[in-house]
């Protein structure tokens, strides 16, 4: 499935094996000197709770771990990061383009530094970014 694009956003949904929905998005984001896309991922049980979570609306996902997807959705949003990387460089080969990841929670931010690291994503303070 490619990626869906809106305005300010390109994104993927995915069902997992234990029937929970997976989200990707790269949002976009405009800085003075560079373009920046900034990574958006949850799991939850509906679709709708994530569209709920997106809107900024009262949703039953917020920093809440179950744990019940196991690396599925890890290794899932870790292709997902590598496939938006190869379309963002055919879509603006000649821009300052930077891909930025946070965590919501230290220990998201730990996860996401581990599964990224042959990635060749930087660390700075709080978020892991990677210059294209």
């Amino acid at each position: 499935m490619n990626f869906i694009k809106t305005s300010d956003m390109y994104y993927k949904y995915t069902l997992l094996s234990n029937k929970q929905t997976a989200f990707i998005g790269f949002r976009d984001m405009d800085y003075y000197n560079f373009k920046g896309f900034c990574v958006i991922f949850a799991i939850a049980n509906k679709k709708k709770h994530i569209k709920k979570w997106l809107n900024e609306k009262a949703n039953p996902i917020d920093c809440k771990c179950t744990g019940k997807s196991g690396l599925e959705g890890l290794i899932w949003a870790k292709k997902q990061v590598k496939e938006f990387e190869q379309l963002i460089k055919e879509q603006y080969p000649m821009d300052n383009i930077r891909i930025e990841i946070a965590g919501a929670d230290n220990r998201r931010f730990r996860i996401y530094k581990k599964a990224m690291k042959d990635y060749n994503y930087s660390k700075s303070e709080s978020i892991l970014y990677k210059k294209l």
